[in-house]
């Protein structure tokens, strides 16, 4: 079997994002439309791809934003690179996030991505990522769990 992971892990395709300002440029379609059409719960962007976590809005299509965050970041990309073409593969993954529990790993999975890539030691460390501004109390609220909920998780991953 294929381990996809894996190999972005190992800086397999082009790796584009790793130069700062092309990162940035992802950064900034990430952002864009945060809270219009989704919430933005975690994101992280690696050399050579991007995970996100967010909440769609009622009414917005889970496509539509993704293709609105590839679309405008490999416009803005190819116009960096000045050049044109496909930037990202076809399609996405996307998995549906059942418990708060699921919630919180996904979250940590995300944010530690840099450090499982040996990118940094620590993923506090990786500057394009949400870890540094995450708040999990204010993520509480948006999504209507118990403020506790990130710590309350924390100790039943740890039995």
């Amino acid at each position: 079997m294929w381990d996809l992971d894996g190999e972005l892990d190992r800086g397999r395709g082009e790796c584009l994002l790793i130069k700062r300002p092309l990162a940035e440029v992802v950064r900034r379609s990430i952002l864009l439309n945060n809270t219009e059409t989704h919430l933005n719960i975690a994101w992280v962007i690696m050399p050579n791809h991007v995970h996100l976590l967010i909440k769609q809005w009622p009414g917005f299509k889970l496509g539509n934003i993704v293709k609105q965050i590839k679309g405008g970041s490999a416009h803005n990309l190819n116009k960096a690179l000045g050049r044109s073409g496909k930037v990202w593969q076809i399609g996405y993954f996307d998995r549906l996030i059942r418990s708060p529990l699921q919630l919180r790993q996904t979250v940590d999975y995300i944010h530690e991505n840099p450090v499982k890539a040996r990118l940094v030691s620590n993923s506090n460390n990786w500057s394009m990522s949400s870890c540094n501004g995450f708040e999990p109390a204010g993520l509480s609220r948006e999504l209507g769990l118990p403020e506790s909920w990130y710590e309350d998780c924390a100790s039943i991953s740890a039995r």
